[in-house]
């Protein structure tokens, strides 16, 4: 985009991506974390349209196509040897003297890489990411708007927010106390929960508990204890105040990230074996 940038004479305010659905290579995890950060990144906002599956060809194919034809029929010629990405590169910017040819060399990809790593390490894949066609930031830290078709055509109606980003368990309790630690929802209250979603850790601030509240739930298997994430579905005040809890599920080896599974995970807990 910087390069971009460099040839226009105007300065860019918005910039409206295009392309197909392939998940190796657009749709996916890393490309919604990136234009979540598009703004701090290149001083412009930006939102991604998805074309339906076979509808995405355009003009850069074609351009794409030409630069490759024209290299391939030299090296068939006996006119020029490539071997290397620069190699076709000095070829390339020869040969088709009306395209500008941009060349990025191995070490500025393995820089930006290393700089995104840790933007990456926390980016969440969206439950159903094959069906969204378009994508923009919330304004709502860590969030991402999504919908399954481009509001360009549809209008913003079927636009919904979904978390990108995960929040470390560990940094976001208060002084890092993990004890009685309760998950706050992402979701109104008459939401329904959605399976995959991903939620922050805060601080409690009463023993009193409610429907939809999260909790640390300590259960005996033999001569241990384990101590599970909950969700509050149900509570049973007549009976010593015992709750229903549905488990959660650990994301990732470190089990900082959690997630509902999609089989649910219910049973029954006495106020006793909440952490």
């Amino acid at each position: 985009m910087n390069d971009v940038q460099h040839k226009l004479p105007f300065k860019i305010s918005q910039v409206h991506y295009w392309s197909d659905g392939a998940g190796s290579q657009f749709k996916n995890k890393y490309i919604f974390a990136n234009l979540l950060h598009h703004e701090e990144q290149f001083g412009f906002n930006a939102d991604w349209s998805f074309f339906a599956t076979a509808h995405g060809k355009g003009p850069i194919d074609g351009i794409g196509g030409q630069v490759k034809r024209c290299v391939w029929r030299a090296v068939l010629q006996n006119r020029i040897v490539v071997n290397t990405a620069e190699e076709f590169y000095s070829a390339a910017k020869n040969l088709c003297r009306k395209i500008t040819v941009l060349y990025v060399d191995k070490g500025v990809i393995e820089r930006t890489a290393e700089s995104l790593q840790e933007l990456w390490s926390r980016t969440i894949t969206i439950p159903g990411t094959l069906h969204l066609h378009y994508l923009r930031p919330s304004g709502k830290p860590g969030h991402i708007e999504h919908g399954r078709h481009s509001p360009f055509r549809a209008g913003e109606g079927d636009l919904q927010l979904a978390r990108v980003q995960s929040i470390n368990v560990n940094d976001s309790l208060a002084g890092g106390q993990q004890r009685n630690a309760v998950i706050e929802p992402q979701q109104s209250p008459n939401q329904e929960r959605q399976p995959g979603a991903i939620l922050p850790a805060v601080q409690p601030t009463s023993e009193t508990y409610h429907h939809g509240d999260f909790l640390l739930g300590g259960l005996s298997t033999g001569r241990s204890r384990k101590v599970f994430l909950s969700e509050v579905v149900a509570l049973d005040n007549e009976n010593q105040g015992e709750l229903q809890i549905s488990f959660l599920r650990a994301a990732d080896t470190d089990k900082q990230l959690f997630v509902f599974p999609h089989r649910e995970d219910i049973s029954w807990f006495s106020r006793s074996e909440v952490v």
